[in-house]
């Protein structure tokens, strides 16, 4: 487990993978994902154990203090030789969370990104983050500048959806530009 002061962030268990399958294919969350398809059950049995048993994939739960469940963040793609590692987090919509709370929206996802590149950074010695945001979620695009990583890339007309072919972004950040970004700053002078 990883603390916080408003969040932590659990590893992810067998028993949590139905929730998180119905955050996942909720219109509301994978509306920012490049796979718009509807994950079966089977899917999701099949992507937890090919995650289980990765050593370069790390997959939370994002919880409140309280235990109100917010979604996930992880890590994949970890490549020691080159000490790059992809992040990401999403949140699970209101409607199909379980957690009352409004917090979701506030700072606490920002802390459990923080805490996600911190752990990333700080214990398994990374150099280097990275991540892929579609290009018209602007919030994702702003919370990443806020911790440090920049566009490094963009894909034109990369992923289709709606009839329509849509940019997806790279995004990335080295270590000292995380831990100077002012999203670092400011969780770090509070944990």
């Amino acid at each position: 487990m990883i603390k916080g002061s408003s969040v932590y962030l659990r590893i992810i268990e067998k028993s949590d993978i139905e929730k998180v399958r119905k955050w996942r294919n909720s219109p509301e969350v994978y509306a920012y994902h490049a796979n718009r398809d509807q994950i079966s059950e089977i899917q999701q049995e099949n992507w937890f154990v090919k995650i289980s048993q990765s050593p370069a994939t790390q997959i939370f739960i994002i919880c409140l203090m309280n235990g109100d469940e917010l979604g996930i963040c992880q890590y994949k793609n970890l490549d020691q030789r080159n000490r790059t590692v992809e992040v990401g987090i999403y949140l699970a919509h209101p409607d199909v969370s379980p957690s009352p709370s409004e917090k979701w929206r506030g700072v606490a996802p920002l802390e459990a990104f923080y805490l996600l590149c911190n752990y990333v950074f700080g214990y398994l010695n990374a150099h280097k983050i990275y991540g892929y945001v579609m290009a018209e979620n602007i919030r994702a695009i702003q919370m990443n500048e806020l911790f440090g990583l920049k566009i490094e890339g963009q894909m034109k007309k990369e992923v289709f959806y709606e009839n329509a072919y849509h940019d997806y972004l790279r995004v990335g950040a080295l270590s000292d530009e995380f831990y100077n970004s002012s999203g670092a700053k400011m969780f770090r002078s509070k944990l």
